[in-house]
């Protein structure tokens, strides 16, 4: 499969945001996106009600994108995977990416996906976040492992190396 980077400008409908897993930015009424990190597919978000959030890092600098979490919340859960994002990096170095855009997916079919500067996270629940918190920490874990271990082509059988790695 190939690669590509990719710079691609959206004329903007009324009330939306636009986002990615890397840079966007809003220029009069046009979205710029843009990705110079190699990527083999294209993510692009749409919402009226997108929100971003950000905590300071010396680390890994987590940008927090959703629509639909009570501010509290995101703020614990970027915390969090903040957490985890720190503690990985002392087992294994810096990832390759110095910022990582974890997104709220609403799908409700499948799981969590990560992208080299981008994670997308389904099924986050408010209601159940401290019930349920130990599985969370292992969904945010698994899927910030793959900013380390995703360097084994992801549409052949030797994502197995990734996974696996991940998983570990």
């Amino acid at each position: 499969m190939r690669e590509f980077t990719y710079d691609v400008q959206i004329q903007a409908t009324q009330g939306y945001t636009f986002s990615g897993l890397h840079d966007a930015v809003k220029e009069g009424n046009l979205w710029l996106l843009s990705s110079s990190v190699p990527v083999n597919d294209q993510i692009i978000l749409a919402s009226k009600k997108m929100k971003e959030h950000t905590e300071p890092s010396d680390g890994l600098q987590i940008v927090f994108k959703n629509t639909t979490l009570p501010d509290s919340l995101v703020h614990r859960m970027t915390t969090d995977i903040q957490f985890v994002a720190d503690f990985l990096a002392g087992l294994y170095g810096q990832p390759s990416c110095e910022k990582v855009s974890v997104v709220q997916s609403l799908r409700s079919k499948g799981g969590g996906y990560a992208r080299l500067g981008g994670i997308v996270l389904g099924g986050l629940n408010a209601e159940n976040y401290e019930r349920s918190f130990k599985g969370y920490q292992r969904y945010f874990a698994h899927e910030l492992a793959h900013l380390w271990w995703h360097q084994a082509p992801a549409t052949s059988w030797h994502d197995w190396i990734n996974e696996g790695f991940a998983e570990f």
